[in-house]
């Protein structure tokens, strides 16, 4: 008997954990899509390789 107290109680903690961690996923999702930044829409800027060497946006 004791056994199945320490099963249900250990499955009791994890499930409260579970319900914990999803709660706080939920929410900092909620403040990440109010923070987000909309993508642009646009076709980015080709990159052309200067004389150095390094690739640049062209302009």
């Amino acid at each position: 008997m004791p056994q199945f107290l320490l099963a249900a109680a250990a499955g009791a903690a994890a499930y409260t954990a579970y319900r914990l961690l999803r709660r706080e996923m939920h929410r900092v999702a909620g403040r990440l899509a109010e923070v987000r930044v909309p993508v642009e829409t646009e076709m980015p800027a080709r990159l052309v390789r200067g004389d150095d060497g390094v690739y640049r946006p062209e302009r």
